[in-house]
C-alpha cells in the first residue's frame, strides 16, 4: 500500500482535476496503521486460542463542501483508494444539508515537540518485539506462582501510526506517533493497565503487580457493608465514568448546550457562572507528554492546547468542535485527555478521617441513569470497606449507592486525592443501601 501522503496527494491531485463535480472545498485525514500484540492465556503465553497478532490497516475520513451548499462525510478505505471517481459520485448522491456545517479551516500554527513518539516502541513494531514477551514472562515470575492465583491473563501491544492531513485551504499536516499497552488479570478478578505512547519500564509493572497483590489481599476479608449516609469514595476509573456520564457528555457538549439540552446556557458560558466549588478546575490537556489523549491536532486540523473547561467552579467553555464553536460563537477546544485540579493531596489522607465508609472501585447500572440531573442510583459491583481511617476488606454483600453528582461538585465537604501519578480519586457524601 502507498504511504498516507502519497495516498493524501492522490485525493489532492484528483479533487483539483474534478470540476465536473463541483466541489467547494474539502478536507481528508488518513492514518497507516500498524500494530503486534501477544497475550498469555492460563498461565500460557500464545498458544492456538492467543496466537503473537499483527495488523497494518490504512483508514481515514473525508469531509467535503459542494457547491450547492450540501455536505458528505465518508470513510477512506483501501476500496476508496482505488475507486477515487466511484467514491466521490457515492459520496454526492448521500450529501446533505446542514446550515450549521463548519467551513474547511486554513492552516494554523501546530504545537511544537510533542513527545508522542517513542523509539523503543517504535522499534517494537519494526524491528524486534522480543519486549512484549518479556513483560508477559515477568508477570508470569512476579504473579502466576502466589497462593490463590488460579488463572493469570495478559496481554502486551505496541502500535505505531502515520497521520497526514490535507484539506483545500492549503493545509498539510504529517505526524507520527506511538502506542503502548499492557494488562494483567488474575482469577478474572482482580487486574490492572498500563496505556500510554511511550513503552514501560520495570517500575511501571511494578505498579501494575502492586495494585493486583493488593486487592487481592483485601479480598480475602469479606465484611458486611452498612447502611447509612457517609463517605463514599470513587475510584478513578469510577470517578471518570461519574464525569464523563453526568457533565461532560450530558451538559458540557457543545451540541447539548446549543440545542438546550443542557443544565446549562450558552450565557452562562460566556459570563463564566459560578456552578460548582471554588477548588474544582476541569482541564482539556493535549500536550502531556506520551498521554494516550496527546496529539498535534484534531482530524480538521484544530491544533491541540492546554485549556479550562471549569476554572475555580466557574463555566468557561463546552467541548465545542468546529460545527458548534460557529453556531455558538466560542473558540473551538481542542482534542485531549479531561483532568481534575483540586489541590489533592494523597489518598491516605482522604480515608484518614473517614469513620465509616465505602471506597467504590466498580459500579453496575450507568446506562441507566438520569445524566442531565446529576442523579445516581447505583449498584456497587466491587468496593473496600473503610473504618477508622484503615481498608479493611471487600463489601460481601449487594450494596446500592445513591445521591446527586452535580451537587457534591458544589459541596465543600468533597474532597480529591491523587492515587498514583495522574490518577483522581473523589470523596463524597451518599446513601447507602446494603443487603442483609
Amino acid at each position: 500500500m502507498k504511504s498516507p501522503k502519497k495516498i493524501a496527494q492522490k485525493f489532492q491531485d484528483y479533487m483539483i482535476r474534478a470540476d465536473d463535480l463541483n466541489i467547494e472545498g474539502w478536507s481528508f485525514k488518513f492514518n497507516d496503521a500498524q500494530s503486534i500484540s501477544v497475550e498469555m492465556d492460563n498461565n500460557r503465553i500464545g498458544g492456538p486460542y492467543f496466537p503473537p497478532s499483527g495488523k497494518n490497516v490504512c483508514s481515514g475520513s473525508a469531509y467535503i463542501m459542494w457547491s450547492d451548499g450540501r455536505i458528505s462525510k465518508g470513510q477512506i478505505t483501501q476500496e476508496t483508494v482505488e475507486n477515487l471517481d466511484c467514491a466521490l459520485k457515492k459520496w454526492k448522491e448521500i450529501s446533505f444539508t446542514d446550515p450549521d456545517a463548519p467551513d474547511i479551516p486554513g492552516p494554523s500554527p501546530m504545537p511544537e515537540n510533542l513527545k508522542i513518539k517513542d523509539e523503543n516502541v517504535s522499534k517494537i513494531i519494526k524491528k524486534d518485539s522480543s519486549y512484549l514477551f518479556e513483560i508477559l514472562d515477568y508477570y508470569n515470575q512476579k504473579l502466576a506462582k502466589k497462593d490463590n492465583v488460579k488463572m493469570l491473563h495478559a496481554k502486551a501491544g505496541a502500535g505505531f501510526n502515520h497521520s497526514t492531513i490535507m484539506n483545500s485551504k492549503g493545509m498539510v499536516m504529517e505526524w507520527e506517533e506511538t502506542t503502548m499497552f499492557t494488562y494483567a488479570n488474575i482469577n478474572n478478578k482482580y487486574s490492572d493497565s498500563y496505556y500510554k505512547r511511550n513503552a514501560p519500564k520495570k517500575n511501571d509493572l511494578n505498579v501494575i503487580i502492586r495494585e493486583i497483590e493488593k486487592n487481592m489481599k483485601l479480598s480475602q476479608k469479606k465484611i458486611k457493608a452498612k447502611s447509612d449516609y457517609m463517605p463514599i469514595i470513587l475510584m478513578p476509573d469510577v470517578l471518570g465514568s461519574f464525569l464523563g456520564k453526568y457533565l461532560l457528555g450530558s451538559n458540557l457538549n457543545g451540541g447539548v448546550v446549543a440545542h438546550n439540552m443542557s443544565l446549562y446556557r450558552v450565557d452562562d458560558f460566556k459570563r463564566k457562572k459560578q456552578v460548582f466549588d471554588k477548588r474544582l478546575n476541569i482541564i482539556l490537556d493535549g500536550l502531556e507528554d506520551y498521554a494516550i489523549d496527546t496529539i498535534p491536532c484534531s482530524s480538521m486540523g484544530i491544533p491541540s492546547s492546554k485549556q479550562y473547561i471549569i476554572a475555580g467552579g466557574r463555566l468557561i467553555t463546552p467541548f465545542l468542535g468546529l460545527q458548534y464553536s460557529n453556531k455558538l460563537g466560542m473558540s473551538t477546544t481542542s482534542q485531549g485527555a479531561v483532568k481534575i485540579d483540586a489541590g489533592q493531596g494523597p489518598f491516605e489522607g482522604i480515608i484518614a478521617d473517614v469513620d465509616y465508609g465505602l471506597i467504590i472501585q466498580d459500579v453496575l447500572g450507568m446506562h441507566t441513569q438520569d445524566a442531565k440531573e446529576g442523579r445516581y442510583s447505583l449498584a456497587v459491583s466491587k468496593g473496600l470497606v473503610v473504618e477508622k481511617g484503615l481498608i479493611k476488606g471487600t463489601i460481601d454483600q449487594t450494596a446500592l449507592i445513591s445521591g446527586n453528582f452535580l451537587d457534591s461538585l458544589k459541596d465543600k465537604e468533597t474532597n480529591f486525592a491523587e492515587y498514583r501519578e495522574g490518577e483522581v480519586v473523589m470523596k463524597i457524601k451518599g446513601d447507602v443501601m446494603a443487603k442483609e
